[in-house]
């Protein structure tokens, strides 16, 4: 996000947006005890109406330096933002207002009520940290007329759709490898709000895994098939800022049917995928995990690897960026 760019917000957006910007400066103010002139817009804020902080370039700034700002609040819970850091994009020059802007919505700003710190410094082109840090303390109140939070009004939902492309590849000794395509999809929520550059976690709440194709082997074969395999319990999947993507998907039925042999066992299974961030990012995450010791036929041991293309669907264009 650069200057004088604000996220678009949709129906399916979160409950709230960070928009660091700089915009032009108004009038000049005196600066002896507070240079940069940081400030908070009310004066008392609510986490129910939009709050603004603010601080004002004071010139300092060489041309391979940035200004960083952070918010840290004293009592921070799941249930609401209660800190992050991030520098300001682009050169800011001496004058220019800088604001960082927590947006109300019917489910309110998001911030943690109670003491918290506004903090601005200079930092390097390597990211050290300059001169002195200017704070502003403050204190959120809770609005008594609204609501409290709960875990889904500050939730983000997810959407994982498998891809064409994905499949299921058995493979026993002796045996030809069996190719099963498979789709299906998946919808969970990110705890709390959905913060950009950041590791978050999936929570996996429903869904299936469903085969394209049946593909059998003689060994296996009989009239008790499964062509679905729901989600069961829930199940999680952590992507962290590096790229690196990890899922678990619990599936309430047994490997036998999951590499498309026939059996009237109930058991569970277990995909334990990993993978990572390619070139089309959330839009398609390759991730594989293998099953094993797979009873085929007796002394035939087997595996099935499943081979998925992912897409990670986040229904929030307003995620907090900071």
């Amino acid at each position: 996000m650069t200057a004088h760019q604000t996220p678009r917000r949709t129906a399916a957006a979160g409950l709230f947006v960070v928009a660091v910007l700089a915009l032009p400066a108004g009038a000049s103010a005196a600066r002896p005890s507070n240079p940069l002139q940081l400030k908070v817009t009310p004066a008392a804020p609510r986490v129910t109406k939009t709050v603004t902080f603010s601080f004002r370039a004071d010139g300092k700034l060489k041309p391979d330096q940035r200004y960083r700002v952070a918010f840290r609040a004293d009592s921070p819970g799941p249930l609401c933002f209660g800190h992050g850091e991030q520098p300001v994009i682009g050169f800011t020059p001496r004058g220019k207002n800088v604001p960082l802007q927590f947006k109300a919505t019917a489910g309110g700003t998001g911030l943690c009520p109670g003491p918290a710190t506004y903090s601005v410094w200079r930092i390097d082109i390597d990211g050290h940290r300059l001169g002195k840090t200017q704070t502003l303390h403050v204190s959120i109140a809770r609005d008594p007329r609204a609501p409290l939070p709960t875990a889904a009004s500050l939730s983000t939902p997810v959407k994982l759709n498998v891809l064409d492309g994905s499949s299921i590849t058995v493979r026993a000794p002796g045996r030809p490898d069996r190719i099963l395509p498979v789709g299906g999809v998946f919808t969970g929520l990110i705890p709390g709000k959905f913060v950009l550059n950041t590791d978050y976690i999936i929570k996996l709440e429903t869904g299936s895994l469903d085969l394209g194709a049946l593909v059998t082997d003689p060994l296996c074969a009989g009239t008790n098939y499964a062509l679905r395999f729901a989600l069961n319990p829930a199940g999680t999947s952590l992507l962290t800022r590096d790229g690196k993507v990890s899922m678990t998907i619990p599936l309430g039925v047994d490997p036998l049917l999951l590499a498309g042999c026939s059996t009237t066992a109930v058991g569970a299974t277990t995909l334990n995928l990993t993978g990572s961030l390619g070139e089309k990012k959330l839009a398609d995450v390759a991730m594989t995990a293998t099953v094993d010791g797979i009873p085929i036929a007796t002394g035939v041991i087997g595996t099935a690897t499943a081979n998925l293309h992912i897409k990670i669907d986040i229904l929030d264009s307003s995620p907090l960026q900071f």
